[in-house]
């Protein structure tokens, strides 16, 4: 799986689905629902509010916070 993978998207298994939940939660932030960084972690999978974060930060290069406030 992880070579097919590899081979239609260019990019490794777990980057891929890294952009899949970043994908997600940025269009949880910009649907205009009021869904708080706690929120839009949890329904993109990840239990702890840091560890979103971080790949939030990794992946736009600015925190959560920092995105629902300057849109």
């Amino acid at each position: 799986l992880s070579r097919k993978v590899t081979a239609i998207t260019g990019v490794s298994l777990g980057k891929y689905i890294l952009q899949v939940r970043m994908n997600k939660a940025q269009k949880l932030f910009d649907s205009n629902k009021g869904y708080s960084v706690a929120d839009v972690a949890h329904l993109c999978g990840y239990e702890e509010n840091s560890n979103f974060t971080r790949a939030f930060k990794q992946v736009f290069g600015i925190t959560p916070s920092q995105y629902l406030k300057h849109p």
